[in-house]
């Protein structure tokens, strides 16, 4: 594990390690006998005495300040010996308050600089405020994207609670930050699922839990459509990583989605990352739609900490554009136009508020060819838009996203 860490920091790669703190065996009480108490002493042992139930198993003892002590050692192994760069609280929400504010601010206090995350559900922001916890996973974003495209992504009308179109409100939070967070920064997003939505260990079984998008765990391809070679789903793929990168948050992809993996990922040989998909075309077309949107935020520092507004909503169409600006620093302000339908407009007769004046260039758009788009549609790259009254006039292609950048004012 120390050689792993090692090469991954030799390649540039931060290590962060999912520690599972809310049980204390694999499966239920497996463990339940490890301090040599035996099936008499109902209560579970030293390390589990007169602790809750959870639907994983017994929890730990965390009224004993000597189990608090024992978590936290567990952790600081992990940032110490194997000199990890941060740390992932697995439900982080079934763990007692005050045992989590202990374990934060020892591995903070000894380890300064460390990655601390969690996952809290539904995602509150007292766990950066009040937990000590750095960034917190946000997973709503996803559920609203999914349900909103299976709705009206796919060029019919949704009709009942869709009746008036898009409700971009609810995308709001997603590019934006969500109440109570107060930096890009805390909020971690995967607007293409994660291990979570992804995975499935009852062979792609339905899920009442997940009914609101159709009820399986699936990969993104799969979700908006007919799988990695369904050129909508795969448009749709990239719209929604694009605005996952530029929207204010940590931007997270589960493995196989940078390469359009479809199905449901599993352990298994059938399930798991399958590398081919790396070598045809529609995972290379897939990995550098990811690719140049990754690297427009390493080099935009408005898409990695600016504050996030709001400028344009279209809710019949399902367009909407904000932008990010990095209050100040002297680094261009950046746009973002998400169409999330599939209308075009291939006239520059799309209008989109942007405010200000000058020139804005676009950089970026998730249906190039070069990222495996089909249907000849046009954007705007090459020549500057001039803002007019507030405004830009765009080709906007159908299902997609767009970064511009202020040129000049």
């Amino acid at each position: 594990m120390r050689a792993f860490v090692d090469a991954a920091h030799a390649l540039g790669l931060a290590v962060i390690v999912d520690v599972v703190l809310h049980h204390g065996a694999p499966e239920g009480n497996a463990l339940w006998e490890f301090d040599g108490w035996g099936p008499g002493w109902a209560h579970g042992g030293i390390y589990h005495e007169n602790a809750p139930d959870t639907e994983w198993g017994r929890q730990f003892a965390f009224w004993k300040g000597e189990i608090i002590d024992m978590v936290t050692a567990a952790c600081a192994m992990w940032l110490g010996e194997y000199r990890v760069d941060g740390l992932r609280f697995d439900s982080a929400n079934d763990l007692p308050g005050h045992s989590v504010q202990a374990m934060t601010w020892a591995l903070r206090s000894q380890y300064p600089g460390r990655l601390l995350t969690a996952e809290i559900t539904p995602e509150d922001p007292r766990g950066v405020h009040e937990l000590g916890f750095d960034a917190l996973w946000v997973h709503s974003g996803y559920f609203d994207i999914i349900q909103q495209h299976k709705a009206l992504g796919r060029g019919h009308h949704g009709g009942g609670d869709w009746a008036a179109g898009w409700d971009l409100p609810r995308l709001r939070t997603a590019m934006g930050l969500h109440p109570g967070f107060t930096a890009p920064t805390q909020c971690i997003k995967y607007m293409l699922g994660s291990h979570d939505q992804v995975g499935c260990r009852h062979g792609g079984k339905w899920y009442a839990d997940y009914q609101m998008i159709g009820g399986q765990h699936r990969y993104a391809v799969d979700q908006f459509g007919g799988g990695r070679h369904d050129p909508h789903a795969s448009a749709a793929a990239r719209c929604w990583w694009a605005a996952n990168v530029a929207a204010a948050g940590l931007p997270m992809m589960f493995m196989g989605t940078e390469a359009a993996q479809s199905g449901w990922w599993d352990t298994d040989a059938w399930h798991g990352m399958q590398w081919g998909n790396t070598e045809d075309e529609a995972g290379r077309a897939m990995m550098a739609a990811v690719r140049g949107a990754n690297a427009l935020r390493a080099s935009l520092p408005a898409l990695r900490r600016g504050r996030a507004s709001q400028l344009h909503e279209d809710r019949p169409n399902g367009v909407m554009a904000y932008e990010r600006v990095a209050d100040g620093e002297d680094e261009p302000r950046v746009v973002v136009v998400v169409n999330a339908g599939r209308g075009y407009w291939q006239g520059s007769e799309y209008g989109v508020w942007v405010g200000g004046t000058g020139t804005m260039e676009e950089v970026y758009c998730s249906q190039s060819p070069e990222y495996g788009a089909v249907g000849g549609h046009h954007s705007n790259a090459g020549a500057p838009l001039q803002i007019h009254d507030g405004r830009i006039w765009l080709n906007l292609p159908p299902c997609c996203t767009m970064y511009f950048v202020h040129t000049s004012v």
